[in-house]
């Protein structure tokens, strides 16, 4: 893979995408993949002229022999930046962070190709499982469970996992905030967290970053010619006059609804924090084939309620839906709007007053609405899925409850989170990791098993996925 690096965007031929397998798309970009025949190193060729029988049956060692394109055309609305995304990714270089291997434009009409390694394995997936929780399911649907995690007779990894990841995720975006100047994600969720064949978190998806030039990070970056090539953006975005609408759905910053020109970058990240942290243990709902893909949230419309840990609709327990999914629901509603994202934010959090959040008044369009007064509920109510260890819910809670303060400064740092309590036991890493952090901190094998080793249906099963010639 190392041969795919290059020192410049080459300006070549765009290869025909007609003939590739396309993995997912969102407004601006669609990503696909593609295999590299192993006599030819810098070509990528459609799985449609591979021949089935040179795969090979291991799809966990075939990885290596795959890319993921994620193509971008020029025109994207603000603050989308392709250019400005690999000058970022370019710059930085972190374990818990994806590699840019290649950047390539056909000509002037074409779209930007950047060239990543396939990882197969996300975070979004992971948590689709209701085999991936300290809960049993019992009923109708446990039958048609595939594993997601390695079993064990005497003990449940769930909560090993999970820390794995968040203590990852953290490392990455700890980084990222210690940069001069600091690089801010602006787009942290579930689905931009990507985990390798070793149990490595990678973060992805720099599209919507901040990362506000000085002039001696431009002179640093101009020397290099891939950076001198793509440094400058589509479109301007200062201090004085930032977008707000970044972040996706439920895990937006509360003062980013209310069309703020100027705020904390590092903070809409540490919130986001919270929200994705958080919704590694909120329930899982049993969705029909017949619904549409929407976020949901467990949230219970009666404040004496609690969040159950699976949630199935009437409709369908006494009917086997064989097309059914199941979907981690979020902690906030998303999908109602701007207004609506406030509204189930200040219903768990309480409605923002003086104390809770002083600055809340001087936001743009927070005298355009009144919102009905609410002292909001415990966070753990709505976390159904949280470790059974007492000591253990009672500091992840802790943790989470951080992340997701109104006040913008007061907001809980990964630099800091890296340092809880939480993290204090059982942390299992991979092996590499451990060459990063303090030994003391971090164990390679839980039960017998390294991370990879508990990850390695899900692992499995998603790369036969995504490398599958069909």
């Amino acid at each position: 893979m190392s041969k795919l690096t290059s020192n410049n965007p080459r300006n070549s031929d765009q290869d025909d995408l007609s003939g590739w397998q396309r993995l997912g798309h969102g407004i601006h970009a669609v990503v696909w993949r593609a295999r590299i025949p192993q006599q030819d190193s810098r070509a990528y060729v459609p799985h449609d002229r591979l021949d089935p029988s040179d795969l090979p049956l291991d799809p966990l060692n075939d990885l290596k022999n795959w890319v993921a394109i994620k193509v971008v055309h020029d025109i994207c609305l603000p603050p989308h930046d392709i250019k400005r995304e690999v000058a970022i990714l370019r710059r930085i270089s972190h374990r818990n962070i994806i590699r840019v291997l290649d950047f390539v434009r056909g000509g002037i009409e074409a779209p930007y190709s950047m060239y990543m390694p396939l990882i197969p394995l996300s975070l979004v997936v992971l948590l689709s499982s209701p085999l991936f929780t300290p809960e049993t399911l019992s009923g109708p649907y446990s039958p048609f469970l595939r594993p997601i995690i390695a079993s064990h007779d005497d003990c449940n990894p769930f909560e090993v996992v999970s820390k794995s990841i968040i203590y990852q995720l953290l490392l990455a975006v700890a980084y990222l905030h210690s940069l001069n100047p600091p690089v801010c994600h602006r787009d942290l969720s579930p689905s931009n967290v990507l985990i390798d064949e070793s149990g490595t978190v990678k973060l992805i998806d720099f599209g919507v970053a901040w990362d506000q030039p000085n002039p001696l990070h431009i002179e640093r970056a101009t020397t290099k010619p891939l950076l001198a090539n793509v440094l400058t953006s589509n479109w301007e975005e200062t201090p004085d006059d930032m977008c707000s609408h970044v972040s996706t759905g439920p895990h937006r910053a509360p003062e980013l609804l209310f069309s703020p020109p100027v705020y904390q970058a590092t903070a809409i990240d540490r919130w986001s924090l919270g929200t994705t942290i958080a919704q590694c243990f909120t329930s899982l709902q049993l969705i029909p084939s017949s619904s549409p893909a929407t976020s949901s949230t467990s949230f219970p419309l009666d404040e004496n309620e609690s969040s159950p840990a699976f949630i199935i609709p009437p409709s369908l327990n006494g009917n086997i839906d064989y097309r059914a999914r199941w979907d981690r629901c979020t902690l906030f509603d998303g999908g109602r709007g701007e207004l609506g994202l406030a509204w189930s934010i200040f219903r768990l959090r309480g409605t923002p007053n003086d104390e809770t959040w002083p600055s809340f008044s001087l936001l743009p369009d927070v005298n355009k609405i009144e919102f009905r007064q609410t002292h909001g509920r415990q966070l753990d109510s709505v976390l159904p899925n949280l470790p059974f260890s007492s000591s253990s819910r009672a500091s992840l809670l802790i943790l989470i409850n951080g992340f997701l303060a109104y006040e913008q400064s007061t907001r809980l740092s990964p630099a800091e989170a890296l340092k809880h309590p939480y993290f204090s036991e059982d942390l299992l890493l991979p092996p590499e990791r451990l060459d990063e952090t303090h030994p003391h901190l971090g164990i390679t094998t839980w039960n017998g098993k390294t991370l990879a080793g508990w990850l390695e249906p899900a692992i499995k099963r998603e790369a036969s996925r995504v490398t599958r010639i069909e």
